[in-house]
């Protein structure tokens, strides 16, 4: 089974998650305010730019959309060169869903194409 880093499921990576690596943004003076303050993981994702080990660690990216109804939110993380794409009816349930997912490593992640397959810890 795969490792999960800050949620991801990645085959050979050392576990991690928002509670084991403090507050996810050591050196960055942005804040998750109101709105994704209560999601520690997508914080994480977006913004911890360390692994555990003290490394550097390629920040993640997320994408919102909405077409015929449905919101889409997609999330791109650069290290590992994957994609997980979520769709649903309100920014809550697609919020609450990528936070579980992060946390328990059960999204799911596919190879893009366009990710910058970076350091790949």
């Amino acid at each position: 089974m795969a490792a999960a880093v800050l949620g991801l499921a990645v085959p050979g990576m050392e576990v991690a998650n928002a509670a084991t690596v403090g507050n996810g943004s050591s050196t960055s003076s942005a804040s998750p305010g109101q709105l994704l303050g209560p999601f520690s993981e997508l914080w994480a994702f977006l913004t911890q730019n360390r692994w555990p080990d003290g490394k550097p660690r390629l920040t993640g990216r997320l994408s919102l959309s909405f077409s015929h109804g449905v919101l889409t939110l997609s999330a791109v993380d650069e290290e590992s060169g994957q994609y997980a794409t979520l769709s649903g009816a309100t920014l809550d349930d697609l919020f609450l869903s990528f936070e579980a997912g992060l946390n328990d490593g059960t999204l799911p992640w596919r190879p893009s194409k366009y990710a910058s397959k970076g350091s790949r810890k």
